[in-house]
């Protein structure tokens, strides 16, 4: 195939285009012969088939008349008692005699056979054929069977047997019982289709009737009975008949199972459907020369055009833009030297239009480059977006839409249109429905473009609004390309965020973990120092959280650290940070407040802490404490740092938790660590080895030796 397509392109467009009118030619050429042919075979067809249908309406008035005498045949037969009383006494010989002999069956009582229904005498009734009697005819020959279908009487001739059941086959009945049948069948052979039917037929057209098993035929050749073919059935199509295929014409005699039919060789019928066709190949060949000298001088006067034109077309190329084709005449060739020199004298200021589209495009890479750069600042990348739009389309104005997977609308940038927008407007909540571009109706002209990532998901809209003309198809086109390309900015910028936030926050809370604590705690300092302004640190921690999770299992410590959390951020709002500094340990950063506030909001979020409930698998319910410890910056004589503050801090929450916990102590940098006495080291100790007994003997001496605790005081700051 690539040899063959090689060896095509080779070939001069002359040639190729001779080729080509050539082979329209011969498909013309072919279509007419077809057609020729086709007009010439059907009437061949035609006679065929009326010689075929002449030969039938011949054969079956003679069968219908065979018919008629073998009605009137059984109809004698029926009458006949003494056949009845041999039928009836099994006396098959005689019933046979009788059948045979024409004088006995004349003899017989040709009364009408009795009703057993009507005369209550039980003798069996023959079911008589409707119609009236016919004359007294040749008999024909006659044969009974029993109730099994077995030949008990007369002899069942060769041949193909016409026979319907009440016209020449009757049954004999005793009440509901068949006794036998008596059969008076037309049978057909070759001399009955030869003697009777042949002066009817047209020459050269054989006759044929089928029953159920046998096919008997006129044709030369064939036996006398014959097996069915398969494929004989009724219409016209091809069988084997004697041994030669025929083209043969069936239809149902009777009831449909005996079939009559015409033939005539297969060989013979395409002859003659074939006659006259060789004359229509002279006109055919005329035809075909004719096309092809059309053809020749079609693609001479062609190339001998494109030769000018291609003469011209380089001399363009080479610079000499004055060059023109002569105009001669007003046809084709003429309106197309026309349109060519037309195209010569606008190629200068195509060429200047070409430049400045460059430069035009230049800048627009280059702009879009720097926003696809910025793609971290979405709001400055789609501001980018918006101008990119505008200087590539007609757009007077533009604006861009985010849309989360939720479809909720964020106004991102805008360029014209107001950008106090918090709700778009019907033709851009169009589009998600529609999923596709908007063009709106009437001035202004609007165009809104969905930016769509590769799943189909829609992350934005481009709104586009012209005041001057309308948008052309070109235009949005470039809007949807700009708009695919600020949807893979506005993918990469969230995965940005995301990776941000997986960095900085707390994959269990969600809060900022211990690496964002210190940076955002370096910066609150900053300030504080740069501002004079006093900054407030609260580091807490959850009371026996070990045995919580030695307890109920570390899930269920997971959800109490999480419902914490969500309780700190919930209290502190915007006013300040939270965040999880490890372990079951939360730092609170509170910008602006001296010492009193700060314990005020840390004994506040104690409280609220010990509202938390979290279910447990029992149906009960867990309840947590924390101890607090804060720090603040207006008590320091010298500017600490955040290891400092952290520390200060830290001593208090220990201090809390050593002075009964649940409780907010404020340290700074003089307060010191309250040591732990023997007992309450023991009972470390044993806690650390698994000792549960000396851990219990540790704590009920610790019970008995332990002091009264102070009262709780949060806010008394010399503690």
């Amino acid at each position: 195939m690539d040899r063959i397509r090689d060896r095509y392109h080779a070939v001069s467009f002359r040639g190729r285009l001779l080729l080509l009118l050539v082979a329209v030619s011969l498909v013309q050429v072919g279509v007419a012969a077809y057609t020729f042919f086709d007009l010439q075979s059907k009437p061949a067809e035609q006679r065929v088939h009326a010689q075929l249908n002449a030969a039938l309406r011949g054969v079956a008035p003679v069968v219908d008349a065979e018919l008629g005498r073998a009605s009137d045949r059984l109809r004698t037969l029926q009458d006949d008692t003494a056949l009845q009383s041999a039928i009836e006494g099994g006396d098959w010989a005689e019933a046979g005699a009788l059948l045979e002999d024409p004088a006995a069956a004349a003899a017989g009582d040709t009364s009408a056979s009795v009703d057993p229904l009507a005369t209550g005498t039980g003798a069996p009734a023959f079911e008589q054929p409707a119609g009236a009697d016919a004359a007294a005819a040749q008999p024909l020959s006659a044969y009974v069977t029993d109730a099994d279908g077995k030949v008990v009487a007369g002899t069942r001739p060769d041949g193909a047997l016409v026979e319907q059941a009440g016209r020449n086959s009757g049954r004999l009945v005793r009440g509901s019982r068949l006794v036998a049948t008596i059969h008076v069948p037309v049978a057909v052979d070759r001399a009955f289709l030869r003697d009777r039917v042949a002066a009817y037929v047209p020459k050269g057209v054989d006759v044929f009737v089928a029953d159920e098993l046998n096919v008997t035929s006129s044709a030369k050749g064939a036996d006398d009975v014959q097996r069915r073919p398969s494929g004989l059935r009724e219409g016209l199509r091809e069988v084997t008949i004697g041994g030669t295929d025929q083209l043969a014409l069936t239809q149902p005699l009777l009831d449909g199972s005996v079939l009559v039919g015409a033939s005539m060789p297969a060989k013979v019928a395409a002859a003659q459907q074939h006659e006259g066709l060789s004359a229509l190949w002279g006109f055919i060949a005329i035809l075909g020369l004719m096309m092809l000298g059309v053809s020749w001088f079609i693609t001479r006067a062609v190339a001998d055009a494109l030769r000018k034109f291609a003469t011209i077309a380089r001399e363009l190329a080479s610079g000499q833009l004055d060059r023109r084709i002569p105009v001669t005449g007003d046809d084709e060739i003429a309106v197309l030297s026309e349109s060519f020199n037309d195209m010569a004298e606008h190629l200068q200021d195509r060429i200047e239009g070409l430049v400045a589209a460059r430069a035009s495009m230049r800048r627009q890479v280059d702009l879009f480059g720097e926003a696809l750069a910025n793609a971290t600042d979405v709001e400055e990348m789609l501001a980018a977006v918006c101008s990119l739009a505008m200087e590539s389309t007609s757009a007077t104005h533009s604006r861009f839409w985010t849309l989360d997977s939720e479809g909720r609308y964020e106004h991102a940038a805008c360029i014209g249109l107001r950008p106090g927008d918090s709700e778009p407007c019907g033709l851009e909540k169009a589009v998600p429905v529609r999923n596709a571009s908007v063009l709106g109706e009437g001035e202004p002209h609007w165009l809104v473009v969905p930016a769509r990532m590769r799943d189909g998901q829609i992350v934005g809209l481009l709104t586009l609004v012209s005041t001057e003309s309308a948008f052309a198809e070109d235009d949005v086109r470039i809007a949807e390309r700009i708009a695919v390309q600020a949807a893979v900015a506005i993918d990469n910028a969230r995965m940005h965020e995301q990776l941000r936030l997986q960095a900085t926050r707390d994959g269990l809370t969600g809060l900022p973990n211990h690496r964002a604590l210190q940076d955002e705690l370096t910066k609150r300092l900053e300030e504080a120092y740069r501002s004079d302004m006093p900054l407030g640190v609260c580091l807490l921690d959850i009371d026996n959280f070990k045995r919580v999770n030695d307890t109920y299992g570390h899930p269920i410590g997971d959800e109490a650290i999480k419902a914490i959390g969500r309780t700190l951020a919930h209290g502190v709002g915007g006013m300040g940070t939270v965040g999880r500094f490890g372990g079951e340990e939360f730092v609170v950063i509170m910008p602006g407040c001296d010492a009193d506030a700060a314990c005020r909001i840390a004994d506040r979020l104690r409280e609220d802490i010990m509202t938390i409930q979290i279910p447990l698998e029992d149906g009960g319910t867990l309840r947590v404490t924390s101890s607090f410890g804060v720090a603040n910056v207006d008590q320091q004589r010298a500017r600490v740092d955040n290891a400092e503050i952290l520390h200060q801090a830290d001593v208090g929450m220990y201090n809390s938790k050593r002075t009964g916990k649940n409780r907010v102590t404020l340290a700074g940098p003089d307060t010191v660590v309250l040591e732990m006495s023997a007992a309450e080291k023991a009972k470390l100790a044993a806690r650390e080895a698994g000792d549960t007994a000396a851990e219990l003997a540790a704590a009920a001496a610790l019970e008995t030796n332990a002091p009264e605790p102070a009262p709780y005081d949060p806010f008394d700051l010399a503690a």
